[in-house]
């Protein structure tokens, strides 16, 4: 067996062969190929060295930091985020004059309630709402004047 090993090591190729999909020409060594493979193995440890010195040292704690980064902090309490969202619809000045009401149903969604004169109206208090840190999902339960009121004036029937 060892007999064999050191023929397969000393042989110099004679006829083509395949060597996963590459040929090898006649007269080439067995320590021609090895040369390369010793060469190419340099050539990517060089290539991973240049690299990682250009994109510095990935550790555990780089990676949790970046993650951490992109996480949206989550609020203390639920009733913080409802405070939160209430907030930011006083803040805006389309909003303001409105009675809207915020309630937190899960760690980070809020369900909004009121009434507002237009549909743009419902839709810029989601946006300001899903605008809030924390807040990932939003159940709108804002009626529009005109479009949900069930009893309105136009439509009722009752005499004076």
């Amino acid at each position: 067996m060892l007999h064999r090993l050191y023929d397969a090591v000393n042989l110099t190729l004679h006829k083509d062969f395949l060597h996963e999909g590459a040929q090898v020409k006649r007269g080439t060594s067995l320590a021609g190929l090895l040369a390369w493979l010793v060469g190419g193995v340099a050539l990517g440890l060089t290539a991973g060295l240049a690299v990682s010195e250009t994109l510095g040292e990935i550790a555990p704690a780089r990676i949790k930091g970046l993650v951490r980064r992109h996480r949206r902090p989550a609020p203390a309490r639920t009733g913080q985020l409802a405070r939160l969202v209430r907030q930011a619809m006083r803040l805006d000045p389309g909003l303001s004059l409105l009675t809207l009401e915020a309630l937190a149903v899960s760690a980070r969604t809020v369900e909004l309630h009121g009434w507002v004169n237009s549909r743009a109206e419902r839709a810029r208090t989601a946006r300001v709402a899903r605008g809030v840190s924390g807040v990932d999902a939003i159940i709108n339960c804002i009626l529009v004047h005109g479009e949900d009121d069930f009893n309105s004036p136009e439509g009722s029937t009752a005499s004076a």
